[in-house]
């Protein structure tokens, strides 16, 4: 009952902040919905990434978390924020049942819990990455992490996290009433996939479920990517409409690049509405200027702890006091490269020849770890409409005419 009550008001704070960001700040005066609940996030790394540069995060975790309950009722009692909580408690109750006996895997006990507790206990720190160098990850997910660095009872609330963000990506499926776009099949279709392949699992609940109640981040990517490519492909041509898609896949992108650098291409959906539909969203000055400054402090956070941009890619790594030597950042930069073109074969000898001097890694690379990784699987129907939506409109609009029921 205790983390089916964290993960149900860890969700309540996503609206809450949603609801400062869109009808406070932007001044939107459309009610508060499910997908909404990015602004939340997007808005709560902002203020954890902005004051980690004068005080630690633990002193202000409480007064946060505070703060996005009292305006998530607040918008509730005013019916500026409309999300089904039957729902979504049903769906609280359904992760947290199917994960409760989970254990943290993946990468959460080698290197992020250690930097959700620098972030917490510290200020940001210049040359972090001296001490490890997995520390200095241009990722900014830690940093929504960190905000919830409390524990009650025993629960580390921070490893309920990713049951709130699942929860609410279904709760957008299932919030959907009759089948409009192909975005609606493409989101439908991703959650029955997810269902689906977890029940067939032989691995407990499957790979990506398996992960619910660690501190990884790749799953919550996933359901952002998704998202995006489901609401780009659901874009209607009312204004108002469109208004609220171009800001909302905007912010998702920015949210997916702050939080994995390896999905730098998503940057050029946010640059591409930011400069095409800039007359479109020519009122939304303070939305401009808003991410303006969230890229610098983005930046500057990554030069404070690795004298580099973004790290660890060495063109935009610049000479500071507080620098690694070049043998030592070109060394973590091998082992980065290497890392996933050895997938499919990690005991093979002469290691960094085989990955970075040959190509002889790409057959094992793709027949043992491309071809049975579930998350590839389930992209690449995803990334095939995608072109098909880029090169030829047409057969986009047949496919939605012989599908939209």
């Amino acid at each position: 009952m205790l983390s089916l009550s964290i993960v149900f008001f860890i969700s309540l704070i996503f609206y809450g902040y949603a609801y400062i960001f869109k009808n406070v700040f932007l001044k939107i005066k459309s009610p508060t919905e499910k997908y909404d609940y990015i602004y939340g996030i997007l808005l709560l790394i902002f203020i954890s990434t902005l004051l980690n540069f004068f005080i630690k995060i633990s002193l202000i975790s409480e007064f946060i978390i505070l703060i996005g309950l009292c305006f998530f009722l607040y918008g509730y009692i005013k019916h500026q924020i409309k999300i089904d909580l039957l729902k979504l408690l049903f769906l609280n109750f359904f992760f947290v049942f199917i994960s409760f006996d989970n254990s943290p895997i993946g990468d959460t006990n080698f290197y992020h819990l250690q930097t959700i507790k620098w972030i917490s206990e510290y200020k940001i720190s210049f040359g972090l990455v001296n001490i490890e160098d997995r520390l200095a990850y241009s990722t900014l997910w830690p940093n929504l992490l960190s905000i919830i660095n409390i524990k009650l009872f025993n629960h580390n609330i921070y490893y309920l996290i990713n049951l709130s963000v699942f929860s609410i990506f279904f709760l957008n499926i299932i919030s959907i009433k009759r089948i409009n776009s192909l975005g609606d099949l493409l989101i439908i279709f991703s959650g029955f996939f997810v269902l689906c392949f977890s029940l067939i699992h032989p691995d407990k609940n499957g790979i990506m479920l398996n992960y619910l109640g660690s501190v990884e981040y790749d799953s919550i990517i996933f359901l952002l990517f998704i998202t995006v490519i489901s609401l780009f492909l659901s874009l209607n041509k009312s204004e108002k409409i469109a208004l609220e898609k171009y800001l909302l896949i905007s912010s998702i992108s920015l949210l997916i690049f702050f939080t994995k650098i390896t999905y730098i291409s998503i940057v050029f959906i946010f640059l591409f509405l930011m400069i095409v539909e800039k007359k479109l969203l020519k009122d939304f000055k303070f939305y401009y200027l808003f991410c303006s400054i969230f890229c610098a402090l983005f930046l500057i956070k990554n030069f404070f702890i690795s004298s580099c941009l973004i790290f660890p890619i060495e063109y935009v790594c610049l000479n500071s006091e507080w620098a690694q030597s070049k043998d030592t950042l070109n060394s973590f930069i091998m082992m980065a490269k290497a890392f996933p073109r050895g997938l499919g074969n990690q005991n093979v000898e002469n290691y960094f020849e085989y990955t970075l001097g040959t190509f002889q890694w790409f057959k094992p690379w793709f027949y043992e770890y491309f071809l049975k990784t579930s998350v590839i699987q389930l992209l690449l129907p995803f990334i095939f409409l995608s072109f098909i939506m880029l090169f030829d409109n047409k057969i986009l609009k047949r496919l939605i005419e012989k599908q939209i029921l």
